[in-house]
């Protein structure tokens, strides 16, 4: 039996990754899924390279009623954390932290992953205060539907 949630998540970076969104960029962010290892460990690795991470969370999930069979809604959280020393430097990917969340709302609000999913609508954004590194972090969380027949249940 399949996984919806890690369908959802491999969906969301593979449209991320594509030529019409980060994949057009000589320096592209390390995107990853969060079932993909580490979080730390990917987060860094991006943070290293080119200065910018992006991480696909585990989507949440919620009934959108009383019961299972009126469907869920699933929310999917995309982390985005920057280096400026080294992403705003001549090996980085050319976009800052904010305007990488800008970038990640036009390639996923109003898309559907298909497979009897809703489209994404964008929930929320919100920037964390700067580490003691001085690494910048900034999250934008969107909600789907989902039919329940995509749902596992009993």
């Amino acid at each position: 039996m399949s996984n919806f949630l890690v369908e959802i998540q491999e969906a969301v970076r593979d449209r991320l990754l594509s030529a019409e969104h980060f994949g057009a960029l000589s320096m592209p962010p390390l995107i990853s899924t969060e079932s993909a290892g580490s979080v730390d460990a990917m987060i860094e690795n991006g943070l290293t390279g080119n200065g910018c991470s992006l991480v696909i969370a585990t989507p949440g999930y919620s009934a959108l009623g009383e019961r299972i069979e009126e469907g869920l809604e699933i929310t999917v959280v995309v982390s985005i954390h920057e280096r400026a020393s080294i992403n705003r430097g001549p090996s980085g990917t050319g976009l800052d932290y904010l305007s990488t969340a800008i970038q990640t709302i036009a390639a996923l609000a109003g898309w559907s992953p298909g497979m009897g999913y809703t489209e994404l609508r964008l929930r929320d954004g919100s920037t964390t205060e700067p580490g003691d590194n001085g690494d910048l972090q900034h999250e934008v969380t969107f909600a789907l539907g989902a039919m329940v027949s995509r749902v596992p249940v009993g």
